[in-house]
């Protein structure tokens, strides 16, 4: 039959193609912001153990230290991703950091060790795939 022949289905293929794509943009809007406040709160949370553990342990506060240091470079060059993300003509999520949830804005400054929270593999896995999302993304100069 004529009508079986494929023709009438791929505009079907390409409006559905269309729909996960826009779906898609969605989710990156929401992961790209998380990726952002996930930095600033780690950044923090890594500041104020150092802080706590340079009476107690200052061989352990100069560890996390050079790992804290190691950690803002790799932390510039996503924020510099994120920049060019936000600027991309077609890009439709907001700016900034978001708040994470259980929390009443910002990192508070007088945390110590024990208040270190444990990421679970679960969100190690989202994190690496948000950054290898945004790595495939082509930005034009």
């Amino acid at each position: 039959q004529p009508w079986a022949r494929g023709h009438p289905s791929r505009p079907v293929a390409h409006w559905l193609k269309l729909l996960r794509a826009q779906e898609e943009i969605q989710r990156l809007n929401i992961e790209i912001k998380r990726v952002s406040t996930w930095m600033v709160h780690d950044e923090a949370q890594l500041q104020a153990v150092i802080d706590s553990l340079q009476t107690t342990d200052l061989l352990m506060a100069k560890a996390l230290m050079e790992f804290t240091s190691d950690q803002k470079r790799v932390n510039a060059h996503v924020r510099a991703t994120l920049k060019h993300i936000y600027e991309l003509e077609g890009y439709t999520g907001e700016m900034g950091i978001g708040q994470r949830e259980g929390t009443d804005g910002l990192p508070k400054s007088d945390m110590h060790v024990s208040d270190l929270e444990e990421y679970s593999d679960e969100d190690e896995e989202l994190l690496n795939d948000v950054f290898e999302g945004v790595s495939n993304l082509t930005i034009n100069e």
